[in-house]
């Protein structure tokens, strides 16, 4: 017990204080945007306020939420259960619930304002479902992992069983992690095959020109939030998506760059590349799992040796994000090579056009980005 308070207790407080304290957040954020749109009478302003405090301050606030709920429920059960095994899994699962209730709260003032400024069509049911697909997503994968390897760890089998053990699980989860994350996403996103036939042919014969056999054509409906986006998953069949956003605001020629500037991750075998990563760092977070059964965390020497493994770990995340960032860059000069530079530069304008390329980002923020500032992306296209 803290201060007279049982592990329930410290999780309902928890829960109530840092949700009033995200949702009284959120509200600042926006209520800052909507006088914006109110004093200058200009939603561009608007939009750009609330975006950058979404990218700055609120998606930030969410992963901070996301990290003290689990260390918070891991205290609570590690004290209450001792000499469970599950520990992490049970504080992974409890922290999953949590994290959902807050974020979610925090998550109807952010759709009020978008409502507002974007004359999107966002309610509390849509708000619900895309937080909670988001979340289940991210958090599937450590869950499987916290429950499979310490009952594998404690089975009554040798030292070189238990490791073959885990190197066949790891095996089987990332050969199914491979061919089911393009299905995940269909799921998600709740995207359909583009059956358009003019959009379609036009497609079809650009992938014909780079030479790609295997890919599938999906988009999603994204009239609720406005997205104007594209991207690409996939190792051994490539699935494209495309946002209805996208696709209703730029010209076919537009697109076929922005397809192209996805074309030119295929080329450079960056899915591969980036699934390479992702392996290393599930190989990292199982040690960081397993290395708590099989060394004496008491001793010096083994502290370092978790220490060390949990700095590869943090490493490796942000290695991740600048490999990305790398990757983005070269899709983009493959686009700029086999298209106009002109009309790829004029897709990412009316891609950005709700966001405030002017600003300059810091270098702590660009640490946490997966994609370059959009102003550098336009800048080096022209030049």
């Amino acid at each position: 017990m803290v201060l007279g308070l049982r592990g329930i207790d410290i999780v309902l407080i928890s829960l109530l204080f840092i949700t009033a304290l995200n949702c009284t957040l959120t509200y600042f954020c926006c209520s800052k945007s909507l006088s914006v749109l109110k004093s200058n009478k200009s939603i561009v302003s608007a939009v750009n306020k609330l975006r950058i405090y979404d990218e700055y301050i609120l998606s930030k606030a969410n992963i901070a939420i996301a990290l003290l709920y689990f260390f918070i429920c891991y205290y609570v059960i590690s004290n209450t259960l001792p000499d469970s095994i599950y520990v992490i899994f049970f504080a992974t699962l409890v922290s999953f619930v949590i994290t959902l209730i807050t974020i979610v709260s925090a998550r109807l003032c952010y759709s009020y304002a978008a409502n507002v400024l974007l004359d999107t069509k966002l309610n509390e049911w849509e708000c619900i479902k895309e937080n909670f697909k988001s979340l289940i997503v991210t958090y599937i994968p450590f869950m499987i992992f916290t429950f499979f390897i310490p009952s594998l760890l404690v089975m009554d089998i040798d030292f070189e069983s238990k490791a073959i053990s885990i190197g066949i699980f790891l095996l089987v989860f990332i050969v199914l992690w491979l061919l089911s994350t393009p299905k995940i996403l269909i799921i998600t996103l709740g995207a359909k095959k583009i059956e358009n036939p003019l959009l379609k042919f036009r497609l079809d014969k650009l992938f014909r020109k780079h030479k790609i056999k295997r890919y599938h054509l999906y988009s999603w409906d994204t009239s609720r939030s406005n997205e104007s986006n594209a991207m690409v998953s996939g190792v051994f069949t490539q699935y494209v998506f495309i946002s209805t956003t996208l696709l209703n605001e730029i010209t076919l020629p537009e697109l076929e760059a922005i397809i192209t500037h996805e074309i030119g991750h295929i080329k450079n075998n960056h899915l591969v590349k980036v699934l390479l990563n992702k392996v290393i760092m599930l190989m990292l977070f199982a040690a960081l799992l397993v290395l708590p059964f099989i060394l004496d965390l008491n001793t010096g020497p083994m502290v370092i040796t978790y220490g060390v493994v949990t700095i590869l770990f943090i490493a490796s995340f942000f290695y991740s994000m600048s490999l990305e960032r790398v990757f983005e860059n070269q899709a983009d000069a493959y686009s700029k090579e086999h298209s106009e530079s002109e009309v790829l530069s004029s897709a990412l304008a009316k891609i950005s056009k709700y966001e405030e390329i002017e600003k300059e980002t810091s270098k702590i923020d660009k640490l946490f980005q997966s994609h370059p500032d959009l102003k550098d992306r336009i800048g080096n296209i022209d030049n």
